[in-house]
């Protein structure tokens, strides 16, 4: 009877055992399939909020970072930047030379701007960097400077036959603060004074005015 009573002890401690492991081992497979949907969502996530060649921000997440953080508490200033004879790179020397200088802008432009600036590449050969919450415009100028400072950008090709002399038009447009504004007018703005940019000769920068006052040409 002692002995039936020790096998009939075993049998319920191993059952428990087998219980016990078997449970571990469910709650390990379901953590691990959640840990593995958690790292396919934050994937995908990251990807459709970047850039896949430069992996900047894009578009998308400019358009979010405004509909997310501006409320008109403080003055923002958006950067508009389009690359000067970017077509001519790609049709004479290739569109991996294009790419390349792309690229090398857009880590140019990450080390010029501080961590809370929002730098994307929004399509092409344009550049959108929004700085919010700026104090003065001296800020921006200084950026703007920094930005130019970078040009001309000489590209050549492997055999040195070729090379080509890229610049930069820059538009930058400003909120007021309490007043609401969208990404769209935002941009809408900046737009405007980069092609004025261009209308001055290329390579330079056009700000917008105090208070509706004259814009102001960087160089």
């Amino acid at each position: 009877q002692d002995a039936g009573s020790i096998v009939d002890i075993l049998g319920y401690v191993l059952n428990d055992i087998i219980i016990y492991v078997f449970t571990i081992g469910v709650n390990t497979l379901f953590s691990n399939m959640k840990f593995k949907e958690f790292r396919q969502k934050n994937f995908l996530q990251n990807e459709s909020y970047h850039d896949p060649l430069t992996n900047i921000y894009n578009r998308r997440y400019v358009e979010r970072y405004v509909d997310l953080h501006f409320d008109g508490t403080s003055e923002w200033a958006m950067f508009l930047l389009d690359v000067d004879n970017f077509k001519l790179v790609n049709d004479k020397l290739g569109h991996e030379y294009g790419d390349e200088l792309l690229c090398r802008i857009s880590d140019n432009l990450r080390n010029i701007f501080r961590k809370t600036d929002c730098v994307a590449r929004i399509g092409g050969d344009e550049f959108v960097i929004l700085m919010p919450k700026i104090e003065d415009r001296n800020s921006v100028i200084e950026k703007t400077k920094s930005i130019l400072a970078c040009f001309p950008i000489e590209v050549e090709d492997s055999n040195g036959y070729q090379s080509i002399n890229v610049s930069v038009s820059i538009g930058i447009a400003f909120t007021r603060i309490g007043v609401n504004t969208t990404y769209e007018e935002m941009y809408r703005k900046a737009d405007e004074f980069m092609y004025k940019a261009k209308e001055k000769g290329k390579g330079v920068a056009v700000m917008e005015g105090m208070n509706g006052k004259r814009e102001q040409m960087i160089v």
